[in-house]
């Protein structure tokens, strides 16, 4: 089976996973992605919950002047995760690249409504 892979806008080669059946590029690409088009760009994360059950992230991407890009959250239980606490703030770091538009056609998953 070949390995696909995205060519940014610099030509680095990011690879595509098959994610049940979906293209998905990994969230610490999308993190070069951003960082090759936008290095003064920051990536700011937050755990605004860290209860017995579960974690929630709230990740903001901001652009060089400190204006707001794009604010998301992630959530994740322990039962299903025992490193829910990373989990939960790679996946706001996920969502919140995605609207910035960073592999939003990669990004069915985190954007799944379901």
């Amino acid at each position: 089976m070949n390995q696909e892979y995205f060519k940014t806008k610099n030509g680095t080669d990011l690879p595509i996973l098959n994610l049940k059946g979906k293209p998905y590029l990994q969230v610490a690409h999308r993190i070069l992605w951003m960082r090759e088009e936008k290095p003064r760009w920051s990536i700011e994360t937050e755990q605004l919950v860290n209860e017995k059950d579960h974690s929630i992230f709230k990740c903001t991407i901001k652009d060089e002047t400190g204006r707001v890009i794009a604010t998301a959250h992630g959530r994740e239980d322990y039962k299903h995760f025992p490193d829910a606490i990373e989990k939960s703030e790679t996946k706001s770091i996920g969502r919140a690249l995605g609207l910035c538009g960073f592999a939003t056609q990669f990004a069915e998953i985190d954007f799944d409504e379901m």
